[in-house]
């Protein structure tokens, strides 16, 4: 019988890092977890697809293109097996 290696999350101001390997045993808890956080951040819309994208000549463009790519970050800090 092969064991499941335990999720532990710690989250600081300095970033978020799941420390989970992912694997079709821990996904719904996974991904559990990051909504949370990223809801937390008040980034949700980012991943529900809420926010839509300015034109590239938009002044708001620079900020949705940062904080999409930090949110995107959240998500692939990740170690896939």
């Amino acid at each position: 019988m092969s064991r499941t290696p335990a999720i532990h999350v710690q989250s600081e101001n300095a970033g978020f890092k799941s420390g989970i390997i992912l694997n079709e045993m821990n996904y719904d808890v996974w991904s559990q977890i990051m909504e949370m956080h990223i809801a937390g951040c008040e980034k949700l819309e980012y991943i529900m697809g809420k926010t839509p994208q300015p034109t590239e000549t938009d002044a708001s463009y620079a900020k949705w293109y940062a904080e999409k790519q930090k949110v995107k970050g959240w998500i692939i800090d990740i170690h896939v097996t």
